[in-house]
């Protein structure tokens, strides 16, 4: 089964989160080339990541059995959602994220509203929220819909209002 995947590669790209499209790949070769054998490399940024791949709609027979939901979730989310496809991603939840050890993605916003949870198996990650007001301050740019683009990270945005 291939695929699809996503890199980082430009500040100055306007896709959502700065991911652009990299092709595709069957993903046994993608998690042994990108992922598993580049632990502790150094790895560059730019690597390929495979992002919000639906389990539902491509890895059912492989993946759906072994995705349970949490017992302290009062209702099951996923269950209830499972087969109902996302109008705009075209994507249904759980969906699967998968990167090597120092990739990353742009600043972005969540402009859906959706509800989800994330779980990291491996490694770490680190998620940084901004609050709805504050939104102007990063000086979005509404390039071709309803994704900002930045021109900016939060880092720098931060180092600015200093």
């Amino acid at each position: 089964r291939r695929v699809p995947l996503r890199r980082c590669e430009s500040k100055d790209s306007v896709s959502w989160a700065q991911l652009e499209f990299a092709g595709a790949a069957p993903f046994d070769d993608f998690a042994r080339d990108h992922v598993l054998n580049r632990k502790g490399t150094g790895v560059a940024s730019s690597e390929p990541q495979l992002f919000d791949f639906s389990i539902w709609q491509h890895c059912a027979d492989a993946l759906a059995d072994d995705v349970v939901m949490p017992k302290w979730f009062p209702v099951d989310l996923y269950t209830q959602a499972s087969a109902v496809v996302h109008p705009v991603t075209g994507s249904a939840s759980p969906t699967v994220f998968l990167a090597a050890e120092g990739t990353f993605s742009g600043l972005h916003v969540d402009f859906l509203h959706t509800h989800f949870w994330m779980t990291l198996c491996h490694g770490h990650k680190r998620w940084r929220v901004v609050p709805r007001d504050d939104l102007a301050l990063l000086y979005p740019r509404y390039l071709c819909d309803l994704n900002p683009c930045f021109p900016t990270g939060l880092d720098e945005a931060e180092r600015a209002a200093v």
